[in-house]
């Protein structure tokens, strides 16, 4: 279907707000589709930091290491490198290639763009925010 997609690696479907859904049979939800199973898989090291889940403890981006950082350029360089080594640490996106925007959205936010390609008109868009808490902003 798309290059450098695996089906074999489709999860569980889990809710916008990461519980894992049920199906309408009552059985646990499965992901419908190649897509959205990439998109769960990097929201999960995107919203968390490294240590949040015991059994793969590398997941991760650690974004809250921007938190009290200033608004700057090479803050949003800082963080567009938290997301591609946590996207890339552990191989679940090898080979398939990343890009990552860094966009102001107020003085005390950025929000972050990434665009993951497979094939050579096939691209997903995933958008995060985060909040600097600079004091005195």
């Amino acid at each position: 279907e798309f290059p450098g997609l695996r089906r074999s690696a489709l999860d569980f479907y889990m809710t916008d707000s990461g519980d894992i859904a049920v199906s309408a049979s009552g059985d646990i939800a499965m992901v419908d589709s190649v897509w959205r199973d990439y998109a769960q898989q990097a929201y999960l090291r995107l919203m968390t930091s490294v240590m949040d889940f015991t059994l793969y403890p590398i997941l991760g981006a650690d974004l809250e290491q921007l938190i009290g950082m200033p608004q700057t350029e090479s803050t949003g360089e800082f963080g567009k490198q938290l997301i591609l080594t946590a996207l890339n640490k552990e191989g679940r996106f090898n080979g398939l290639p990343i890009n990552v925007k860094a966009i102001p959205v107020s003085l005390q936010g950025i929000r972050f763009d990434i665009y993951i390609t497979a094939g050579s008109r096939t691209e997903m868009l995933l958008s995060i925010e985060q909040n600097l808490n600079i004091e005195g902003a």
